[in-house]
Parts: structure tokens; sequence; C-alpha cells
């Protein structure tokens, strides 16, 4: 697996948060980082399976997170409203 993969959250149209985990999958031992609108939220390495865990501020209305590899790959978008 290169390409990351956001596992949870998956789309969420209603959330009465202001964070939220971000769980997924990469190449093992890769620094994937966290975008949210765009912007780095986080980064964090992937364990030696391949899996990573962080949580993450959310803002006002709809939220799309993206995470990229590296390798510059990057996940399918997830939208958090």
């Amino acid at each position: 697996l290169v390409t990351p993969v956001i596992d949870t959250p998956k789309n969420i149209d209603r959330l009465n948060a202001d964070s939220i985990v971000v769980t997924g999958r990469a190449k093992p031992l890769t620094l994937v980082k966290i975008y949210l609108n765009g912007k780095v939220v986080a980064e964090v390495l992937t364990d030696d399976q391949g899996r990573f865990s962080v949580s993450v501020s959310l803002v006002g209305g709809e939220n799309h997170l993206v995470a990229t590899s590296g390798e510059g790959d990057r996940s399918e978008e997830r939208r958090v409203g």
C-alpha cells in the first residue's frame, strides 16, 4: 500500500464535536500529513504495519480531510460537516 487511505472518519453530514480522530493506512514507517480544508494540520508517522491515528481539531461548517504520504500520494477526500 503506497497511497494513503483514511479509514475513519467516513463522510459525515453532521458532527457535534470540536475534534475528530483520523485513522488510516499507508506505507509502513512513512510520514503522513493530514490536511484540513487544504492546510496541513497534523503530521504522523505510520507504524510498522502502516497504520496511523491522529486527533484533528475541526472548524465550523464543512471540513474536508485529505492524507498525503512522503511520496506525494494523496488519499480520497473525506467530508465532515
